[in-house]
C-alpha cells in the first residue's frame, strides 16, 4: 500500500513537471478560406508601326506595347494571351501565331510586347482589331479583366497608330511573294516571264498569277494589264493601261492594239506588265 501511494506521488511529480516546463497544450482552430492576391492589370496600351507610307502593309510590323501590374508581385504572362484579327469585308480573322512575336514584360510595372508581322492572309483588310488577356503565371486570381480593342487606330486605353487600310503591297515585296506571267499554254506555271528572254507572240493568251511561297494567292488581289516599252519602229513610248483587269490577257493584232498604244505596230516591240493591289 505504501508503495502504491509512493508511485502515485512520482506521477503527479511528472505531470507537475511537465506543465512547468512546456506550458498548456496549443490547440488550433478550423482554417478559413483561401487567401488570394489580385488580378493582373494593364495600364496602358501603345501601338507602334515600323512602315515610313500611312498604308498597312505586308511584311511590315505593327507592335504593341502595354505596361504590366500586379500589385501581389506576381510574373507577368499576357503576352502569350493576345490575339490579333484583321478586320475584312466579310467579317474578322484571326492571324496566326507564326505571325507574332511576344516578350512578357520582365518584371512589375514593367513593358511587355507582342509584335504581328503583316501576313499575306491580312491582304486587302481594312484594319486589325486585338484581344488582350492580362495574366500572371502565379497567385490567385491570375486572370484579369479582358481588354478588346475593335480598331488599333482608334485606340482608347493609350496611343493608337495613325495608318490606314486596306492591307497592300509595299514598294519592296517579300521574297516570298513572286508574281509571274505565263504563257497560257505553260499549265504547270513553270516559266515565269517576267525577266525572261523568251518573246511574247501577238493573239497569244497570257496568265498573271502570284504566288506566296508557292501558294496561289491571286485571288486576293485586283490586277490590271498594260503594254509597257517601246513600239517597234515608230517610237511610241509608254505604260499604256489595256483596260483588261482581274482576268487573262490575249495581245491583240494591230487594229486593236495601236488604239491602246497609239503606234502603228500595235502591241509589238511592247512588254506586258501587271499593275497589282
Amino acid at each position: 500500500m505504501k508503495r502504491f501511494f509512493i508511485l502515485k506521488k512520482i506521477i503527479l511529480l511528472l505531470v507537475l513537471i511537465h506543465y512547468g516546463t512546456n506550458g498548456a497544450y496549443a490547440i488550433r482552430t478550423q482554417p478559413t478560406s483561401i487567401i488570394q492576391g489580385h488580378a493582373p492589370k494593364l495600364n496602358k496600351i501603345d501601338f507602334l508601326f515600323s512602315g515610313s507610307g500611312t498604308k498597312f502593309t505586308i511584311g511590315e510590323k505593327i507592335q504593341l506595347e502595354y505596361s504590366y501590374q500586379d500589385e501581389d508581385g506576381d510574373a507577368d504572362d499576357s503576352a502569350n494571351h493576345i490575339e490579333w484579327y484583321a478586320i475584312t469585308s466579310t467579317g474578322e480573322k484571326q492571324l496566326p501565331a507564326t505571325d507574332i512575336t511576344n516578350t512578357s514584360a520582365p518584371d512589375n510595372s514593367a513593358t511587355g510586347k507582342s509584335t504581328l508581322t503583316i501576313p499575306t492572309s491580312a491582304l486587302g483588310a481594312t484594319g486589325f482589331k486585338v484581344k488582350i488577356i492580362p495574366t500572371s503565371l502565379t497567385g490567385i486570381p491570375h486572370i484579369g479583366e479582358i481588354i478588346t480593342i475593335d480598331d488599333i487606330t482608334a485606340n482608347p486605353h493609350g496611343t493608337p497608330i495613325s495608318v490606314t487600310g486596306p492591307v497592300g503591297f509595299g514598294d519592296k515585296l517579300p521574297s516570298h511573294i513572286v508574281p509571274g506571267i505565263y504563257a497560257s499554254t505553260d499549265t504547270g506555271f513553270t516559266t515565269n516571264l517576267i525577266g525572261n528572254s523568251a518573246s511574247l507572240q501577238v493573239n497569244n493568251k497570257y496568265i498573271f498569277k502570284l504566288f506566296d511561297n508557292g501558294q496561289d494567292i491571286t485571288d486576293r488581289v485586283n490586277y490590271t494589264w498594260y503594254l509597257e516599252g517601246k513600239s517597234a519602229t515608230d517610237g511610241k513610248s509608254g505604260a499604256f493601261n489595256t483596260g483588261v483587269k482581274n482576268t487573262d490577257y490575249t495581245v491583240p493584232a494591230n487594229i486593236t492594239a495601236t488604239l491602246i498604244t497609239g503606234s502603228i505596230d500595235g502591241a509589238q516591240g511592247f512588254s506586258l506588265a501587271v499593275d497589282y493591289e
